[in-house]
């Protein structure tokens, strides 16, 4: 019973890690409303799972769950502005990705898995390729129509493949250009990503390039040299695209001079925000009830605080949205989540550089660098609550976990052996 829920869950878990970024041009060319299908796909995986009546990770499960018990806390304490819809719609946005590492972990192949990882690069490469394509091309295959109606990334004219937006086309790429850098094999792809990023024209997730490589300095992954190396190839290339210096120094200009705002910037949402998070520092005002596209925007936290989102759907800053709702102690207990995976693979990094484990070491070298992108990608995004985004941190952080258990049972069992 239990293999043949395993085999059907890990074709399901692999279609969900392909497929979360491209949701949305697959619904438009087909016409079927698939949008939602990554979290249909968690829910019935943790089904799966539940059906196997194998052990879940009590551990990893401990902060998400203080997470939980926060927010009821904070619905106790708001129950005034309490909406069954708008809590259920963005809890499930905090939380639901977490379940992908109880289900990685307990349907773990070794075998399956690296496949799994291999077809995520190859995906990515065939993405990468439509991007450049409808750069050199200056088209779009995949049409998106902003807020107003106009076709999106047009002017200036900015890559997104068919992901749909540049900046999500952008960090997509973060995963792959650090799996094939730290994967010997593959070096050479993580310049090609790199080129895709550049093209996406994402300051942000340009940065987080940047963050990458000092990390990779911190952890000795790469020398002082190399570093020094990449960064000035960095900044001769970015120097050399007119395209990027020019919304470089437009977004310079924004920040200095804020009479000249955009009331929809997200400097303006760190501004509005401010106030709100003042007043609600502790547990925040609930939620589903700030900052979120769940969010109803009639709401009596909008209406106190005279919030303008300006005919966005969200504020598209995590960090603001999720201290707005949660106040500092839902902030602490959901980057814990992340942050006690990243210093246990760190920790991972560590040993394997000792005992010269070369795939180990990849795979916690990813979950490290990967997640500290994440965790900063929340100052200037939504990310952190984005399927495509923590799908894969999840999978490859129990992947790791799982591998690094595997490894230090046959370590034992060998040592038992010479004993």
């Amino acid at each position: 019973m239990n293999s043949n829920i395993f085999s059907v869950s890990r074709n399901l878990l692999l279609l969900t890690l392909i497929t979360g970024s491209i949701l949305s041009f697959i619904t438009n060319v087909t016409g079927i409303n698939v949008k939602y299908f990554d979290d249909i796909a968690i829910v019935i995986l943790f089904f799966f799972v539940l059906l196997s009546k194998n052990r879940l990770s009590i551990e990893f499960l401990r902060w998400p769950l203080i997470f939980l018990l926060i927010s009821l806390f904070s619905l106790i304490l708001n129950f005034e502005n309490f909406s069954l819809k708008d809590y259920s719609i963005q809890l499930k946005n905090y939380l639901l990705p977490c379940l992908i590492y109880l289900v990685t972990a307990v349907i773990y192949s070794e075998k399956a898995y690296k496949k799994y990882l291999n077809y995520y690069i190859y995906f990515s490469f065939i993405l990468l390729f439509i991007g450049i394509s409808e750069y050199i091309l200056d088209r779009h295959f995949y049409v998106v129509y902003g807020v107003f109606g106009n076709p999106s990334s047009i002017n200036p004219f900015r890559s997104y493949s068919l992901v749909g937006s540049p900046v999500d086309f952008a960090f997509f790429l973060i995963f792959p250009i650090i799996y094939s850098f730290l994967y010997y094999q593959k070096k050479y792809l993580s310049l090609l990503f790199g080129i895709g990023i550049l093209l996406s024209q994402s300051l942000g997730v340009i940065t987080l390039i940047l963050i990458n490589l000092i990390a990779l300095v911190y952890t000795k992954i790469i020398s002082i040299k190399k570093f020094l190396f990449f960064l000035i190839i960095g900044l001769i290339l970015i120097v050399n695209y007119s395209g990027l210096t020019n919304r470089f120094i437009s977004k310079q200009n924004t920040i200095l001079d804020y009479n000249q705002l955009d009331q929809s910037s997200r400097y303006d949402f760190y501004l509005q925000s401010g106030k709100i998070i003042k007043d609600n520092f502790f547990l925040g005002v609930g939620v589903g009830n700030f900052g979120g596209w769940a969010s109803n925007k009639d709401n009596l936290v909008y209406q106190k605080y005279g919030f303008s989102f300006n005919n966005l759907n969200s504020i598209d800053l995590f960090y603001p949205h999720l201290m707005g709702e949660t106040g500092i102690f839902g902030l602490i207990s959901f980057l814990m989540i992340y942050l006690s995976i990243i210093f246990k693979n760190l920790n991972y990094i560590k040993t394997y550089k000792k005992t010269k484990n070369q795939y180990g070491f990849i795979l916690a070298g990813t979950v490290f660098l990967y997640g500290i992108s994440l965790l900063f990608s929340g100052f200037w995004s939504m990310l952190l609550e984005t399927n495509f985004a923590t799908i894969p941190f999840f999978f490859v952080a129990a992947f790791s976990m799982c591998y690094n258990s595997s490894v230090t049972k046959k370590e034992n069992e060998n040592l038992q052996k010479k004993i």
